[in-house]
């Protein structure tokens, strides 16, 4: 499972961020409410957290965006008003955020959740939701040669910063070996990590657990044992980034996420 440890992925990197072109201002082709969930109660002190939750009353929204992402960042909401007035929108910033965004296996719709207040009993409905969000695009791919590393803990290559990290046996895997790579790049222009072996030829490894911050990524392998003396090191990274910044708003339409009949 990825680990993310900053709550918004930015692109921290000066070789990256000169790749990134200006953002553009986009609206979702086709947009639905997927699900709901609204827990009104809790009693931690007494260990009674319905669905393993805080109180709230959650949307996953379904959006169809204009073009295939190769990644989808984080938004914020920003306004949310239920059908008698009352204002929905959580009072911390953290709870504004966008949460869980991911993309479909197309690269064509982006799933996501906004966390509101609980309505009041007399609400039946939402009279609109709104907020923004962010995906990313790429006219191509480019090969980066970060020449040879020897498979132990401090080795260097010769670009991107990349350091193996941690090298040791696998207390979960039998005969297998796990190295944990770090990379000065942003996780999400990376495509693809390529070991080669003394030889050109490719290697087969499987990948881990990855974390990573705005300006660098670590990223899990597991070898087979015995592990090779060295590797050589190739990053396919996405070329020519483009941002674009979706809006979106949500109007009418019952607690269940369903249009208000008229």
């Amino acid at each position: 499972m990825h680990r993310m440890i900053m709550a918004a992925v930015l692109f921290g990197s000066a070789g990256l961020c000169a790749q990134v072109s200006a953002q553009t201002v986009e609206k979702f082709k086709s947009l639905k409410i997927g699900g709901v969930r609204m827990i009104s109660f809790e009693d931690q002190k007494n260990s009674v957290r319905p669905f393993n939750w805080t109180p709230g009353y959650t949307l996953s929204i379904v959006g169809e965006i204009p073009a295939p992402a190769m990644s989808v960042k984080s938004g914020t909401l920003e306004k949310a008003i239920a059908d008698n007035g009352q204002d929905l929108l959580p009072g911390k910033s953290w709870d504004k955020r966008i949460s869980f965004p991911r993309l479909s296996k197309d690269k064509k719709f982006i799933i996501f959740e906004v966390k509101l207040k609980v309505p009041a009993v007399e609400v039946r409905g939402l009279k609109e939701v709104t907020g923004s969000l962010e995906y990313l695009t790429s006219m191509g791919t480019k090969t980066i040669d970060a020449g040879k590393l020897v498979l132990k803990k401090g080795s260097k290559g010769s670009a991107l910063g990349a350091e193996i990290i941690d090298v040791k046996p696998s207390k979960n895997y039998k005969g297998e070996h796990e190295v944990r790579l770090k990379l000065i790049t942003d996780r999400a222009s990376i495509k693809e990590v390529q070991f080669l072996g003394a030889d050109g030829k490719p290697i087969a490894v499987k990948s881990g657990s990855s974390s990573w911050t705005p300006t660098w990524v670590w990223m899990d392998y597991r070898f087979k044992s015995p592990l090779p003396a060295s590797i050589k090191l190739r990053i396919v990274q996405y070329d020519k980034l483009k941002t674009h910044k979706l809006r979106f708003t949500i109007s009418n339409v019952t607690l269940m996420g369903r249009p208000v009949k008229k």
